[in-house]
């Protein structure tokens, strides 16, 4: 039988007892007598072993066994309750597969408890008086109290063996004392209620007390797995339900039981549920002769006339709004780390920065430039930003060097930030992105590990990139006949291109990947009828209806795209994956993957005999033949059909086509902005490439794989420095840790900017003495710190370019010659970066090589972005005239 594995600590497993005796004396006050219960799951197994009249003895043996038989069954059932049940439904709702497990378990252990404690409280109560302790009970003088009550006394008992426990584990907590202490008030309330018999006063007591114990309970439990913002609002809600339960209504309570207020319309005693005292009995009076004389003018089913004036219910009622107001407004403004420049504005408002940032969306859409204005405004490198309500204050961080220092060599500080996490769960929960450093991530990192060898990136990558951007350099030659010289939009142009190119590196050559052909079939057809040309105005091209994998992976992006901007993106992917625009896409997607898996696993065993990992496979036939040789080491069956070989194979081709697709858009606007560079790039392209001069063609897939352009580099990586797609690094601190001498807490958020202060404008200054000690040894031993001089900010390729130590005369591409952070850095930076680089390198030269880019008029020209996911120009046109 297969089990959930599960590590629950002493204080999650303390916290969900509690939650399961809160919400067993929940159901208890509501439904009073839990016996027919009781009955009704007993009634089977005693028709079976005692017939239909069965003696008392057999009757206790029955009992007996049958709690033995219910254990056995119940403990049986976990597998099923936990793993086929509550686990799925977590993964549906959006946790991710180590959440969903641990919360599963810990669900378990809330429904197996409180069914079990029905059962046994149900047998101690029906069991002979030699065997049943509650005998002794009766024999109190409260022998009246009914069988419910005696079920809360009971279950009020297990409360404070919980609180005991938990104060042991523990005992620098106060507010567990507090607790504790409060469980005890509560039942004083229950017993003066039953003693007045004020019993609808006193259901509405325990059920908001009930309500109270589940909510606490329940914020013990987010603690342990650090879900704070939902722990800040279920503190909130327990909060108000305590203060109106043990402080204004039993106030109220006690001012109607010793002021005996009559009522409108005389009294009429009413009882009614389970928990109450019989009138009848004649010790009532022995018990509590003073109650009984009063209780002719107390009935609290109708209403009661106090004896405050209005004005005075008035202040009252103002006096606990103005405290409850306090208590909330503590508990849910932002809480700054201590030392670190903040906007103190910002600090005393419930969202933050939040309305800020968005006024500034909502102007400009420019996040990044809003991030860098408030380092600026604050002097300083490091600044916290109340960005996400009801949490941490997030860190941002605007130094290069030191950014390097905690990507590459500070791993045991900081590690990956659940935000990428909380967009992409819903498209691909086991990709390798959102989990921790580890060996469950390296596990999942390695089936795609073929993406940075050089036989991959030569004989599929390289082909597929050079195949796609031919496609496109054909489209342009088309466009710009019929354009003349006017601009057109290139973005739409650039997504099928990179896709093409994915598509057929992901899926292999079979798959069709038309979304530029579609495109030049379209022109082909349609080119009698010119467009007209209106200068200072772009030209607008028919576009034609693509393959349905590449219009479903579109409507992906833009869900993406939107959940990234929600405060809660993973309720939001939720809700929109279950339209029909976005759910049919997902259809789509995980069908054609699942097809082209099952194709690859087909193509490997084929290929397995004849050759080994070399060779022109697609990134799908890799991944088959690593699970296959995985399998074989593991003694087991190959999976080659799973979520994680779908996450990882769609999770790149994802991932992939963003980046590079802004960053092309980006390079356009450079590179035609900048006449000189664009003409020396072309000649050192021309000198890299004789042959190809000579023959009156463009470079072959195999030349530009095995030749490097130093030049060409240089360019690629000038425009990453100048405008990096990437919006921001994200890292969380998982332990306490410093930062430019400020305490960092665990926990904490630090986002890194890629761009600005040591990139593209002067860097802060930082005293060395701050920085921490392998940020100031490894600054003098690899790349510089941060760039410097008067052309900072200004577009320069040969910034990267070095003499050569070998060659005299000569320039080589230097990559460290400055600090550049637009795929990352360290073990968790892009894994294809190579790839990445590669296709970079081929489309630039082949643009250039085909076409000189010329700059567009200033309307159509503008560096204004817009951020999302990405930092994206909020415009992207190109105007070519064609090379012979």
């Amino acid at each position: 039988m297969v089990f959930i594995k599960d590590k629950v600590s002493l204080r999650e497993l303390i916290a969900s007892n509690q939650l399961a005796c809160s919400v067993l004396v929940l159901t208890t006050h509501i439904f009073g007598d839990m016996n027919g219960f009781i009955t009704v799951i007993r009634s089977p197994y005693l028709s079976w072993v005692s017939g239909p009249v069965a003696v008392q003895s057999r009757h206790i043996l029955a009992d007996w066994e049958f709690l033995f038989l219910f254990c056995f069954l119940f403990t049986f059932a976990r597998s099923v309750v936990a793993v086929q049940i509550l686990q799925p439904a977590l993964r549906y709702v959006g946790f991710d597969a180590q959440d969903s497990s641990h919360l599963a378990a810990l669900g378990w252990k809330i429904l197996s408890r409180g069914v079990l404690m029905v059962y046994a409280m149900g047998l101690w109560y029906e069991s002979s008086d030699r065997l049943n302790p509650q005998w002794l009970f009766d024999n109190w003088p409260l022998h009246s109290i009914s069988e419910s009550m005696k079920y809360l006394f009971l279950l009020r008992l297990a409360f404070y063996i919980h609180q005991c426990l938990i104060m042991v584990v523990e005992p620098i907590r106060s507010d567990f004392t507090s607790k504790f202490l409060h469980h005890i008030l509560t039942c004083a309330v229950v017993i003066a209620c039953c003693n007045s018999r004020a019993y609808s006063l006193l259901y509405i007591i325990l059920l908001t007390a009930d309500l109270a114990d589940i909510l606490l309970a329940f914020v013990q439990i987010l603690k342990c797995l650090n879900y704070e913002k939902s722990l800040r609002l279920s503190l909130l809600g327990f909060i108000f339900i305590w203060i109106f339960t043990r402080h204004i209504m039993f106030l109220y309570f006690h001012w109607v039981l010793h002021h005996a207020l009559p009522l409108e319309g005389g009294c009429q005693v009413v009882i009614t549920g389970g928990m109450m005292l019989n009138p009848d009995d004649p010790k009532w009076e022995q018990i509590s002769p003073q109650t009984q004389q009063n209780r002719s003018t107390i009935c609290l089913s109708q209403g009661v006339k106090l004896s405050l004036s209005a004005r005075s219910r008035k202040c009252t009622f103002g006096v606990f709004l103005l405290i409850l107001h306090q208590l909330c407004r503590r508990l849910l403004l932002p809480k700054p780390i201590t030392n670190i420049p903040y906007n103190v504005a910002a600090s005393q408002k419930l969202l933050g920065d939040l309305p800020e940032l968005k006024d500034e969306m909502d102007r400009t859409g420019d996040m990044r430039s809003w991030l860098l204005q408030q380092t600026i405004k604050l002097q300083s490198p490091l600044i916290q930003l109340f960005l996400d309500p009801f949490s941490k204050p997030i860190l941002i961080l605007s130094d290069p060097q030191e950014a390097l220092d905690i990507l590459l060599y500070r791993n045991r500080d900081f590690d990956r930030a659940p935000m990428l996490y909380d967009i992409f769960s819903g498209l691909a929960p086991t990709h390798h992105i959102g989990m921790k450093t580890g060996p469950e991530w390296r596990r999942h990192r390695d089936l795609i590990q073929h993406l940075v060898t050089q036989p991959f990136l030569q004989d599929t990558a390289g082909p597929a990139i050079h195949a796609s951007a031919s496609r496109l350099v054909r489209l342009w030659r088309a466009k710009a006949r019929l354009a003349k010289g006017a601009a057109f939009a290139a973005k739409r142009d650039f997504q099928y291109m990179i896709i093409d190119a994915l598509i057929e590196i992901c899926f292999g050559k079979d798959f069709p990947n038309n979304g530029v052909s579609s495109q030049i079939d379209l022109l082909e057809a349609d080119h009698t009828r010119a467009p007209d040309v209106k200068p200072q105005t772009p030209i607008t091209f028919p576009e034609a209806n693509p393959h349905e994998f590449i219009c479903a992976h579109e409507k992906i992006t833009e869900g993406i795209e939107h959940c990234g901007g929600s405060v809660y993106p993973r309720q939001m992917w939720w809700v929109m994956s279950k339209l029909p625009r976005l759910a049919n896409a997902l259809r789509i997607k995980r069908r054609v993957t699942r097809e082209r898996l099952r194709t690859a696993a087909a193509t490997i065993a084929q290929k397995m005999p004849l050759a080994d990992s070399s060779g022109a496979w697609s990134s799908a036939e890799f991944m088959a033949h690593y699970e296959n040789k995985l399998s074989q080491q593991e003694c087991r069956q190959p999976e080659y059909i799973s979520p994680p070989m779908e996450d990882e194979l769609y999770g790149f081709l994802f991932a992939g086509s963003h980046t590079n697709i802004l960053t092309l858009a980006w390079a356009i606007k450079i590179v035609a902005d900048n006449p000189v560079s664009q003409s020396r790039l072309r000649d050192s392209l021309r000198a890299g490439f004789p042959e190809a001069v000579l023959e009156n063609r463009a470079p072959s897939p195999s030349e530009m794989t095995s030749r490097q352009i130093p030049y060409l580099n240089a360019t690629v990586e000038e425009i990453l420095r100048i405008s990096p797609a990437t919006l921001l690094v994200d890292r969380v601190a998982i332990r306490d840790t410093e930062l430019l001498g400020y305490h960092v807490p665990k926990g904490t958020c630090i986002w890194t900017i890629p761009a600005g202060a040591g990139f593209t404008s002067p860097a802060h200054h930082i005293g060395e003495e701050k920085r921490n000690a392998s940020s100031r040894s490894n600054a003098k031993h690899s790349r510089r710190s941060a760039w410097s001089g008067d052309d900072i900010a200004q577009f320069i390729p040969e910034r990267w370019l070095r003499p050569s130590a070998e060659k005299h005369g000569e320039l080589v591409f230097d990559p460290s010659a400055g600090p550049t952070l637009a795929f990352g850095a360290g073990p968790r930076g892009c894994f294809g970066r190579p790839l990445a680089y590669l296709q970079l390198r081929m489309t630039i030269a082949l643009f250039v090589w085909n076409f000189e880019l010329r700059k567009c008029p200033d309307s159509l020209s503008s560096y204004d972005a817009v951020d999302g996911l990405f930092h994206k120009p909020k415009s992207c046109y190109v105007s070519l005239r064609e090379l012979s």
